[in-house]
């Protein structure tokens, strides 16, 4: 095995200035590698020669948490139908007309930005010119006390953030909400708040979303064939499972310890069975750091 090509960000992370970290994971999608930098910056290189093809500079990040873990891409031509955006014509096909690939991705100041994969330009008609601003309903939301840092979810048409909430700093954080957009216009589809299961989008509240509730900062998973989204929060102690069409909890499950993993879910090639797993160990302010690694057997 031997290096086959080195590129540069131009963004390096320097020790001592914010808690920044280099915690990305790159995405493949067909000859393009997509990568998104601590700072807020999509850059696309061509897989074989790393030759740079665009980069957009989000900018405007936080000087508390500093990360990007991830992109998320989107095909308007393939994907599946999952729910219908509000005022939308129900059961029309997915709007392909206007950067019909495109990768999601989270800013530290509270934006989802979506992106034509192809040239790196914002979606047009996702949201406000290719964002969305998660702090919309969200109430107060101080510098640095709200971001999505990890790599959204896609689910059909869906775009799903959680949220990383900076805990344990004060009462009366921001919420912990959980919500899923529509891929296409960006139009919010469904809301899960922790604190108030009568919601359903929109806060109930002029205040927003329910305050100091436990997030969802990790990664989620999605099993298109049963219409299931999971995820769990590192101080929630719970494994989720919610109907991606309609955001309503299935079930829950108590884990020994929070968990700070993303779960997967999986089907074996022996029994034909269906597995969400979870580790469950190593939230800092568990009692309890724990090691267990978790399978449930799905129906």
């Amino acid at each position: 095995m031997q290096v086959a090509w080195t590129s540069h960000t131009g963004e390096p992370v320097v020790a001592g200035v914010g808690d920044a970290e280099d915690q990305n994971t790159p995405l493949q999608v067909g000859d393009n590698l997509y990568v998104c930098t601590t700072f807020g910056t999509v850059i696309s290189f061509d897989i074989d020669s790393g030759k740079e093809n665009w980069r957009y500079v989000a900018g405007r990040g936080n000087s508390t948490y500093q990360r990007c873990r991830g992109t998320a891409y989107f095909d308007a031509t393939t994907a599946g139908k999952v729910a219908d955006a509000p005022g939308s014509v129900p059961g029309a096909a997915i709007d392909a007309s206007v950067s019909p690939q495109r990768l999601f991705f989270p800013t530290g100041d509270g934006r989802l930005i979506a992106l034509d994969a192809h040239t790196g330009k914002p979606a047009a008609n996702f949201g406000d010119n290719g964002v969305v601003d998660l702090k919309v309903g969200m109430g107060l939301v101080k510098p640095g006390y709200y971001q999505q840092s990890s790599t959204p979810l896609v689910a059909g048409n869906l775009v799903i953030v959680g949220g990383r909430v900076i805990d344990n700093f004060e009462t009366n954080e921001p919420p912990g909400v959980v919500r899923a957009y529509d891929a296409v216009s960006g139009a919010l589809v469904w809301a899960w708040d922790p604190g108030n299961p009568q919601v359903t989008r929109e806060p109930l509240s002029p205040e927003g979303y329910t305050r100091g509730t436990p997030n969802v900062w990790v990664a989620m998973s999605y099993d298109a064939e049963l219409g299931l989204i999971f995820f769990a929060g590192s101080q929630d102690f719970y494994l989720r499972a919610f109907n991606s069409h309609t955001g309503e909890e299935v079930w829950k499950s108590r884990l020994p310890v929070g968990s700070q993993s993303g779960p997967i879910t999986y089907r074996s090639q022996k029994t034909g069975k269906q597995y969400v797993v979870i580790f469950a160990g190593g939230a800092p302010h568990s009692p309890a750091r724990g090691d267990s690694v978790i399978a449930y057997t799905l129906p």
